[in-house]
């Protein structure tokens, strides 16, 4: 059991000097669902949060395949903004690479799109050939509880602040630009620039062991959750999932694959102050996210399906 650490890791605008958004009303961007021709393979994403001021800055560089010939590429973005113009450049098989000029970008706010316009058409990459878009991106750390946000809480009498995400079904756009459906998904490789008083938490890579994250003042609160969770996950998982228990989190809790977020309330029991209810609400929360750690291993879920599972629950 360790304490809690300060930033855990799990924006639609670009510069408006960048494009003229009358001679963009029309295009394949209208659709709210991605298009199939293009597909992330891997993104390479840094962060960089300013607990002061409640802001972050970041840049991510996204492999993508085409399967079909384009001048435009979008994806979702809400809430944050495209500070620089887009980069683009094609690498190929052969380990060679070249850049690709952008001449546009645009947000188009009907689908939560942002649209990067490129001076020549793309053509469909072959076996090992792959595009490479790159954006640097603003953002805020406000109090909505989604995307990447702010929580303030109080220990000892002294106020403090970490840095959270929730995703679920559709806010990881408002973290960072990102093609955000559940059959888009891809590696990632993220990095994080912090003050050195602050800890950063991710869900990768796995590593031996449980920890549950809590405030120093109510780590005793999570022995109770440490020997459920060692139980379950010899019935049920073949690794050990971190947990943390968040001040202010939006949903009773969420199983983000290797580091399962929770509501206090939910992860948290006090032998000497809570309720048998509260006792059996933190056991039955536990093994409900731990069961979707098994399902997400075992399921790839695409557009349709997912909306049939919410709706089911």
């Amino acid at each position: 059991i360790t304490p809690l650490p300060v930033i855990h890791l799990y924006i639609a605008l670009c510069p408006s000097h960048l494009f003229d958004l009358t001679s963009y009303s029309s295009g394949d961007w209208r659709n709210f669902r991605l298009p199939s021709y293009v597909n992330p393979v891997h993104y390479n994403l840094h962060l960089e949060p300013d607990l002061v001021d409640d802001t972050y800055s970041g840049t991510v560089e996204i492999q993508v395949e085409v399967s079909k010939p384009t001048r435009h590429l979008w994806l979702h973005i809400r809430e944050t903004f495209v500070s620089t113009m887009p980069r683009l450049k094609m690498l190929n098989s052969q380990g060679g690479q070249r850049d690709v000029a952008v001449k546009s970008c645009f947000e188009y706010k009907p689908q939560q799109y942002v649209v990067v316009e490129a001076t020549e058409e793309l053509p469909v990459t072959g076996p090992g050939d792959l595009y490479v878009l790159s954006l640097d991106f603003q953002g805020w750390l406000n109090g909505s509880v989604v995307g990447f946000y702010r929580v303030i809480y109080t220990e000892k009498g002294v106020t403090k602040k970490i840095a959270a995400t929730d995703h679920e079904p559709t806010d990881a756009r408002k973290s960072f630009p990102c093609f955000d459906e559940p059959n888009k998904k891809a590696t990632y490789s993220i990095s994080i620039t912090h003050d050195a008083k602050y800890g950063a938490l991710s869900n990768m890579p796995p590593e031996v062991g449980l920890q549950i994250y809590a405030q120093p003042t109510q780590l005793g609160t999570a022995e109770y959750a440490a020997n459920q969770a060692v139980y379950l996950l010899n019935t049920l998982c073949c690794f050990d999932p971190d947990k943390i228990a968040i001040p202010d989190f939006g949903t009773g809790a969420m199983e983000n694959w290797g580091l399962i977020t929770y509501r206090e309330t939910n992860l948290l029991y006090d032998e000497n102050q809570s309720s048998s209810k509260n006792k059996q609400r933190v056991a039955s929360v536990i093994a409900h996210e731990l069961v979707h750690q098994v399902t997400i291993s075992t399921f790839l879920l695409h557009f349709l399906l997912v909306v049939f599972v919410i709706s089911l629950q």
